[in-house]
Parts: structure tokens; sequence; C-alpha cells
């Protein structure tokens, strides 16, 4: 699994969620517990309403210090707009802590169908 860098002094790291391509994304982030237990929702969404698609990894800069080993989860369902098959789509969701990209996931493509899911985790280490 691959690891999100987090420095426990710094700023709150930002989550950014981007969808491209004019395709519709749903998605959800959540914080388990180094048990990997106990999700507790970061933020969820859509790219087609006029709602920023940006949230905060935590409330509280306190709450930087309880993050070691926890797993920042995420799933992304891509919608395709319009007919036809082969539509382009692309999205992103990136981490970033004092303005410094601290992870990121990129991926676009073709739909094959009219819906693809995709989801990932990172594990979160304390700097």
């Amino acid at each position: 699994m691959p690891g999100l860098k987090i420095d426990s002094n710094g700023k709150i790291p930002m989550v950014d969620v981007i969808v491209g391509h004019a395709q519709m994304g749903e998605y959800s982030l959540a914080l388990w517990d180094d048990n990997e237990s106990n999700p507790v929702s970061v933020g969820k969404g859509d790219s087609a309403d006029d709602i920023e698609d940006r949230f905060r990894l935590v409330p509280t800069r306190d709450d930087l210090a309880a993050l070691q080993d926890h797993t920042l989860s995420w799933v992304i369902f891509i919608k395709r707009l319009g007919r036809g098959r082969n539509q382009p789509y692309s999205f992103e969701i990136r981490i970033t802590q004092d303005d410094e990209e601290r992870v990121s996931v990129k991926k676009k493509g073709r739909l094959g169908s009219s819906l693809e899911i995709f989801d990932g985790e990172w594990k979160i280490e304390l700097t």
C-alpha cells in the first residue's frame, strides 16, 4: 500500500478531487484507524454541483498527531454523460500540505461502460 507522509507540525492537509473530460464523478474519502476499522468520512460529493471538491483531512491541527498508521481510502464512480461508448475520462485525487503535494493518483482513459469504479488507499506516516 502506498504511503502518505504528513508533517505533524504542518498545516492541515487538504484533499482535492478533480474530474475532467465532461464526465460525472461521485466520490467519497474515509479515514480508518490503525486497526483498519472505525472509518470516519473525510469528504464526499460529486463533480456536477457548485460545491468545491476540496476537504480538510482532519478538522483541527490537534487531530494530526493521532493519524500515525491510519489509512485514507477513496472511491470514485465515473459516469458517462451523454451517449456513446469509449468516451474519455480523467480524474485526480491529490493531498497537499503546506503548499506541497504529498501524494496523488491520476487516471485517464476511455469509459468502456456507462459507469467505472476506481478505488485506492494510502497508509499515513507522520514525520
